[in-house]
């Protein structure tokens, strides 16, 4: 419960107006003709003016008091999260020699944005490029001409079963699958640059001296119904196609020296140990165009790169996951952050004095980054050592020596104790930030191509091919006022089930219109494997916002749930699993027989009631019983269905409700309610609404037609 507030003075301009006029009656009686239109009038309208407008802004707590308030209160208002991403930095193509390594926080520049990044890890540059292509199986419907090619290809190689390939270049119109390639396997083939005059074995010769291949990975974030939970690094294979003694061909395992991609469950940067031997570099050669790509050997190269081109092949796998999928592989990749690092900053000189603030020279600030360090004054010509302060939440459990301090990240300045409670930075004291890192916001998130340059020059070819993400603007006063229920409920932490709905519902920069938790579930692969009652386990479902409409209930793509995720184990306590996931629907279809009280109004009166089953059984506002979504588990009754069609105008009566449930390729009709599973939602397909006594309708109304048949045939293309 909310306490009033009250107005400090509620009197009006009337009120002001009647009370100077009583006045005037009072103390000034020759003073008798008090009309509109008089001068001394018109001066009492101006004065009750002025006085109203200091009244309304006495009644309003200047924005200063309500952040003293939330100081007090110790809800910190969220600073700005910077974007971040993948780029990648190519070494000029004039020298075999690449440049030198490029170490973290190197500053780069957006064009038209006031962003600011510096990247996230290390790189050796080369003049590499990457070709990625996969062994796609080609479908071809003819069944004479399938049984023809087939026939040929036994002739031709001598195998009984062939199953020939077309060589496709992937990841330049979507995403690659590696399910839905011949092998399970994404062949990268490492190509040099036409204007590189250096032949391929002196490249790979200064290869071999020790360098990390950088590749980039990003996976899909516009598919829809997965779960994100905190599963181990999912594992990827790189290998390189390399000669054996005899001449074959031998696929060497590559060292892994970095991940953050998290085996390419999220943008990140792989780091490649490449062999230092450039005769292991080398494939075998291919004499004869008909066997690239025979067996295990990596496929034929696209017809605009040259066979002298080619430095060496890699190939990923993924044999635990065959479904691995990618939207985008880049070589020469960095992480950014749109951030700038500052260094050796001068905050300021202790006064001694407690509770002493300074402010950094930017805003926000990243917490993790920043590194105060104090250094006393100099006692006569000998200069005392400085010491390293620790950042903590607040002075409450400080000592009166503790050398802590308390930061507003968004407001880039830093607190210390009160000599009772953290220590008084000393009178004549210089405070310096050694290195801290600031911004953020939503000007960092960019679109591929915008980041353009790098500011250490060195004739470095930046290359932006994946857009940065993850940006947000910082908290404002009247959001953070908002909060102060729930953070005085949960302080920020999720425990219980209400506390991770809430939590999931606020992510900052996600748009979440529902989160539903169901405490002790542990999804599994599929709805057989799921478990009840785990201790320690709990999902949470999150639905994104979208409009009623038949077969478009809403499911969350990979680039919602992440963050969510994210949030959300931030704040889980030790010992808590979380499974953030699409909401599971149950494909559902309604038919419904009615009788009208106008036969005229009968395609009218027929939509709107197909509406308002749409809009009851809809998973968000207005749907279910009491307009806040369909609850999650609840069954489906036709009782309820006939009560929300029989408040539709024009309807006089409902005969029949008929509900049909998805049944493998089928539907089951059924008369009574039909039950949910306790973490299903209904998903109507489809709903056929018609007038009692009409011929009946298709059943079930909503069967797509069958496909025509599809003969999947290996199939070698023709080429002049």
């Amino acid at each position: 419960m909310s306490l009033p507030v009250p107005s400090l003075d509620d009197r009006s301009f009337e009120d002001l107006f009647q009370e100077a006029r009583s006045r005037i009656q009072a103390h000034t009686p020759e003073w008798t003709q008090i009309n509109p239109g008089d001068p001394g009038v018109a001066l009492i309208d101006l004065f009750a003016w002025l006085a109203e407008t200091i009244l309304f802004r006495q009644n309003l707590i200047p924005l200063r008091q309500r952040r003293a308030f939330l100081n007090l209160l110790a809800i910190p208002m969220r600073a700005a999260t910077p974007a971040r991403g993948l780029v990648c930095l190519d070494a000029p193509p004039v020298s075999a020699l690449p440049p030198p390594i490029l170490v973290q926080q190197a500053q780069l520049t957006a064009a038209g944005s006031p962003a600011q990044f510096t990247n996230s890890t290390e790189l050796q540059p080369t003049w590499l490029g990457v070709v990625p292509i996969v062994k796609a199986p080609f479908r071809e419907p003819d069944p004479v001409k399938r049984e023809g090619t087939l026939a040929l290809l036994r002739e031709l190689y001598g195998i009984d079963a062939p199953t020939p390939f077309v060589a496709q270049r992937a990841l330049q119109d979507g995403a690659v699958t590696l399910s839905g390639t011949l092998d399970q396997a994404l062949y990268l083939a490492l190509v040099k640059p036409q204007r590189l005059a250096d032949d391929v074995a002196a490249l790979r010769q200064t290869l071999a001296g020790g360098v990390t291949l950088s590749i980039g990975v990003a996976p899909p974030d516009d598919t829809t119904d997965q779960m994100v939970s905190d599963p181990p690094p999912r594992r990827l294979v790189w290998s390189l196609a390399s000669t054996a003694a005899d001449g074959s061909l031998r696929w060497l395992p590559l060292e892994v020296l970095l991940d953050t991609s998290n085996g390419a469950r999220r943008p990140g940067v792989v780091q490649l140990q490449l062999p230092r031997s450039a005769a292991v570099l080398a494939p075998p050669a291919v004499t004869d165009p008909m066997n690239a790509g025979l067996g295990a050997s990596p496929p034929e190269l696209p017809a605009d790169i040259r066979p002298e081109q080619l430095v060496a092949w890699l190939r990923l796998t993924s044999p635990h996951d065959p479904a691995l999928s990618l939207a985008w592989l880049g070589v020469n990749a960095v992480g950014v952050v749109a951030q700038t690092i500052g260094r050796d900053a001068l905050l300021g000189i202790g006064t001694g004095e407690p509770d002493q603030s300074l402010s950094l020279h930017a805003a926000p600030v990243d917490p993790a980054s920043l590194v105060i360090e104090v250094w006393p004054a100099a006692v006569g010509t000998t200069a005392a050592a400085p010491s390293t302060w620790l950042a903590v939440d607040h002075f409450g459990a400080a000592g009166r020596d503790d050398k802590v301090y308390v930061l507003d990240p968004a407001a880039g300045t830093v607190r210390f104790g009160d000599g009772m409670q953290g220590a008084r930075v000393p009178n004549g004291a210089a405070v310096y930030a050694r290195r801290y890192a600031y911004g953020g916001g939503q000007a960092g998130n960019l679109a591929p191509g915008s980041i353009k340059q790098l500011a250490a020059g060195g004739g470095i070819v930046v290359r932006h091919e994946w857009p940065t993400a993850g940006g947000t603007e910082g908290e404002s006063v009247a959001a953070a006022e908002r909060r102060i229920p729930a953070f005085l409920a949960n302080r920020d932490r999720a425990v219980t089930a209400e506390d991770f709905r809430f939590l999931a519902e606020n992510v900052p920069g996600t748009d979440v219109a529902r989160a539903e938790v169901v405490p002790g579930m542990m999804p599994g692969a599929d709805p057989a494997a799921t478990r009840f009652a785990v201790p320690g386990a709990l999902s949470v479902f999150v639905i994104p916002p979208a409009e009623p409409r038949v077969g478009g209930a809403p499911r969350p793509t990979l680039g919602t749930l992440r963050p969510v995720f994210d949030w959300l184990r931030q704040r889980t306590l030790i010992g808590t699993q979380v499974f953030v996931l699409g909401p599971y629907y149950v494909r559902v279809g309604v038919a419904i027989a009615v009788r009208l009280l106008d036969p005229g109004t009968r395609t009218e009166t027929l939509r709107a009631v197909e509406q308002a089953l749409v809009g009851y059984l809809w998973p968000l506002e207005p749907g279910g019983p009491l307009q806040q979504g369909w609850p999650i588990g609840r069954p489906v009754a036709p009782h309820e269905l006939a009560t929300q069609a029989s408040r539709v105008a024009g309807v006089l009566a409902v005969d029949q409700v008929t509900i049909y449930a998805a049944a493998g390729a089928g539907w089951i009709a059924q008369l009574d309610a039909l039950t949910l599973p306790p973490y299903a939602l209904p998903d109507l397909a489809a709903v056929f609404a018609s007038v009692t006594g009409d011929p009946p309708g298709p059943t079930p109304p909503w069967d797509d037609p069958p496909a025509p048949p599809v003969y999947p045939v290996p199939f070698v293309p023709e080429r002049c």
